[in-house]
C-alpha cells in the first residue's frame, strides 16, 4: 500500500511536469505569430491633401463640326501647257506664293518685244522733253511722243499681265489638295488645277439650346477636343451667334475660330464643344485620385486625429480637367483627404504621412 501511495506521488509530479513542458512549448511557438501580427499593424505612409475652394466657370457641352474659314479652287487665268509644278499635292503654301506656271515662251517673246518698244519710246521722249522749252518742236509733236510712250507702256503691262495669268499664285495660307497632272497638259483658261484650304485658324459650328441665348456673347471661350486626337484640347473664341432660333430644333447656331498652328486638326472632324458662358459658384473640389467606389458607393478617406484612415461617402458634381473634382457632400473646407496609398486602406488603417524632403546644402 506504501508503495502504491508513493508511486502515485510521482505520477502526479510527472503529469505536472509534462504539462508545463507542454503549456511553455504552446507560449514559445505562439510568440512569431504574436510578432508577424505585430508588424502587420505597421502604419502605411500616404500623401494627403486638404478641400479647397475652386471658382468652376458655368459652361455647356455639345458636339461639333470643324470646318475651313477659307477654301477656293485654283484655276489659272490663261491657257497653255502646265511648264513647272513648284508645290506636291497636301503641300502648305504662304499668300502670294507661286504654286504652278504655264508655258511662257511666246509670251517671252512678246515681252521682248514690247519692252523694246516701251524704251525707245521712253528715249525719245527724254529728248523732246529736254528740247519742249527751246521752240525747236512744235506742241503737236510733243503731244505724238507724249501719246506714243503712254501706248507703249499700256502694252507693256498687258503683256506683263499675260505672264502673270500663267502663274497659279496662293491668295492664301494654307494647304493644297490633290494634284493629279503631268507637265505638258494643256490647260484652258478656267480649269480646275487643285484646291486650296485654309488649315489655321480653323471654324467650328455647334448649337446651343434656346434657353442660353440671354448668356452667350461673342468672344466668349471656346474649348474642343476630338476622340481622333487624344489627350489635346484646342481653345478658341466665339465668333457668331445667330440672330434667330430654328424653329424644327429649338437651338441657336453658333461658330467659334480655332487656333491650329501645328495643322493637327483637320476640316470636317467631328469635335466635343465646351463654352464658357459665365463666372461659375465657388465649390469644394479635391484631386480626382483621391475618389475610391465601391458598387453603387463612392467614398474617400479621410485621416481621423488618432491617425487612423477613415472612409467618407461622398456625392460628386463635376470632373474638372486640371485633374480635380468637385464635392456636393460629404466634406467641409480644410478636411484632410488621402490622395496617394488610398488603394491599400480600410477603415481604422493606421496611417503616417509623407515627410517632405529636406534640401540638400
Amino acid at each position: 500500500m506504501y508503495f502504491f501511495k508513493i508511486f502515485t506521488v510521482q505520477k502526479n509530479r510527472y503529469n505536472s511536469m509534462l504539462t508545463c513542458i507542454v503549456l511553455t512549448w504552446a507560449t514559445l511557438s505562439l510568440l512569431p505569430v504574436k510578432l508577424a501580427a505585430k508588424t502587420n499593424t505597421a502604419a502605411i505612409t500616404v500623401g494627403t491633401t486638404t478641400v479647397s475652394r475652386m471658382r468652376i466657370p458655368e459652361t455647356l457641352q455639345t458636339l461639333g463640326t470643324l470646318t475651313a474659314i477659307q477654301m477656293t479652287e485654283l484655276s489659272f487665268q490663261n491657257s497653255g501647257h502646265l511648264a513647272s509644278k513648284l508645290f506636291n499635292s497636301g503641300a502648305i503654301v504662304k499668300t502670294d506664293d507661286v504654286i504652278a506656271q504655264l508655258d511662257n515662251t511666246d509670251l517671252s517673246s512678246e515681252q521682248a518685244s514690247t519692252k523694246a518698244k516701251l524704251d525707245e519710246a521712253q528715249a525719245k521722249y527724254d529728248r523732246y522733253q529736254l528740247l519742249k522749252d527751246s521752240g525747236v518742236f512744235s506742241q503737236q509733236d510733243y503731244d505724238v511722243v507724249d501719246t506714243a510712250l503712254k501706248v507703249a507702256k499700256a502694252d507693256y503691262a498687258g503683256t506683263l499681265a499675260k505672264l502673270s495669268d500663267l502663274n497659279l499664285i496662293a491668295p492664301f495660307d494654307g494647304n493644297l489638295g490633290n494634284i493629279d497632272f503631268s507637265i505638258g497638259h494643256y490647260f484652258s483658261a478656267g480649269d480646275i488645277y487643285t484646291h486650296l484650304v485654309q488649315i489655321t485658324p480653323l471654324k467650328v459650328e455647334y448649337s446651343i439650346a434656346q434657353k442660353y441665348k440671354a448668356k452667350l456673347k461673342l468672344g466668349q471661350i471656346v474649348e474642343i477636343k476630338s476622340q481622333a486626337i487624344a489627350n489635346q484640347k484646342f481653345n478658341g473664341k466665339v465668333t457668331f451667334i445667330s440672330p434667330v432660333i430654328d424653329q424644327t430644333t429649338g437651338r441657336v447656331s453658333m461658330e467659334g475660330q480655332i487656333d491650329n498652328p501645328d495643322h493637327i486638326l483637320t476640316p470636317g472632324l467631328f469635335v466635343k464643344v465646351k463654352q464658357i458662358i459665365g463666372p461659375g459658384e465657388i465649390s469644394l473640389v479635391i484631386p480626382q485620385s483621391a475618389i475610391l467606389t465601391d458598387q453603387n458607393l463612392t467614398y474617400v478617406y479621410t485621416i481621423s486625429k488618432d491617425n487612423t484612415a477613415k472612409k467618407i461617402p461622398v456625392e460628386l458634381g463635376d470632373f474638372i480637367d486640371n485633374g480635380m473634382v468637385v464635392i456636393n457632400k460629404g466634406l467641409e473646407m480644410g478636411d484632410e483627404v488621402i490622395t496617394d496609398g488610398v488603394q491599400k486602406l480600410e477603415s481604422g488603417t493606421q496611417v503616417t504621412r509623407y515627410q517632405p524632403k529636406k534640401n540638400k546644402k
